[in-house]
């Protein structure tokens, strides 16, 4: 680690939480951020069954007890069993749907499929969990289904779903909606 980043990490520790993270997001929409693309350090990464994670950053569990882990340097989502052992996983480094930019929060709704966050690409895309892409919601920017930097996703007992849009400073709701002879 350079002097200068040491430095900066001393800094930051001094400040509360917010603040920090207030100050980070106006240093990269600064474009103070990294350059030369995502930042990987070992000291970010770990290994579960087997499996290393450069940069894990989310971690959800469904009613069924089924861990799902995403890595954006990766741009994969990872299913475990309760117990930890690898079932699955999906994603591919891209920029059209069905790909993943930078996955960030991620969900599931009462059908058992898998929303996921993309913070690069400002949308959330839903996925079976073979990883097929069923849908996705979402344009870039601040208006009524704009997002902006989302960051994490909650969806509710009643299938109400929140999105953190971060850059746009609020909270956005949307409802999942099926139909009733699909439901399972």
């Amino acid at each position: 680690m350079s002097l200068i980043e040491r430095a900066g990490l001393a800094a930051l520790r001094r400040l509360d939480p917010e603040a920090a993270h207030g100050l980070a997001l106006r240093a990269l929409g600064l474009g103070l951020g990294p350059r030369g693309g995502p930042v990987n350090t070992p000291r970010l990464a770990t290994r579960i069954a087997g499996l290393a994670l450069p940069n894990p950053v989310n971690l959800w569990v469904d009613e069924n007890g089924t861990i799902f882990v995403n890595d954006p340097l990766v741009a994969r989502v990872h299913l475990f069993t309760s117990t930890g052992a690898a079932i699955s996983g999906f994603g591919e480094q891209g920029n059209n749907p069905g790909y993943l930019g930078r996955p960030r929060g991620m969900a599931t709704d009462s059908d058992g499929y898998i929303h996921v966050v993309d913070g690069l690409f400002h949308r959330v895309q839903i996925f079976n969990r073979e990883g097929q892409l069923l849908v996705w919601y979402g344009d870039p920017g601040g208006g009524r289904s704009g997002l902006a930097l989302p960051s994490d996703i909650f969806i509710d007992q009643d299938d109400v779903i929140y999105i953190a849009d971060t850059k746009n400073r609020r909270i956005q709701m949307f409802q999942y909606i099926t139909y009733p002879d699909e439901k399972k």
